[in-house]
This record gives C-alpha cells, sequence and structure tokens, in this order.
C-alpha cells in the first residue's frame, strides 16, 4: 500500500491512500525519521519506507503542473 503524506501535526501525521484516497492518522514515532509534507511512503511488513524517487517524481509533476496553470 502507498500512501502520501498529507501533514504533520505535533506526534501525528495524516496519511492518504494512494489509491482509495481515504485518511488515515498514525503516531510519528512508527515512521521513518524526516518524513515531511509531500513524501510518498510504501507500508509493507508493518514497515513504513520514503519512496525518495517516486517522491522526487511527483514533486516535479505538481511543479510543472502548477506552472501550466498559470499560463
Amino acid at each position: 500500500m502507498r500512501y502520501i503524506v498529507d501533514r504533520i501535526e505535533e506526534d501525528k501525521v495524516v496519511l492518504e491512500g494512494r489509491v482509495n484516497k481515504r485518511q488515515k492518522v498514525v503516531d510519528l514515532n512508527l515512521l521513518p525519521r524526516g518524513i515531511k509534507e509531500g513524501d510518498i511512503l510504501s507500508y509493507k511488513k508493518q514497515t513504513y519506507t520514503i519512496l525518495t524517487e517516486e517522491t522526487l517524481n511527483r514533486t516535479e509533476f505538481m511543479k510543472n503542473r502548477f506552472n501550466n496553470l498559470k499560463k
């Protein structure tokens, strides 16, 4: 399962499912150190992992999409 970090609120993190768009709240201490809003996470075998390359690709896509809207 893959999630996007929607927001970080004190010791809780709101994740949004990539496919089903459902949100879930997870304790910050269960996630990798250094996560930030917009990161894409993989959840396998009860472990969350940051998907760095996928996060960078999505960030670039969103920047381009925003720039195209401004034109």
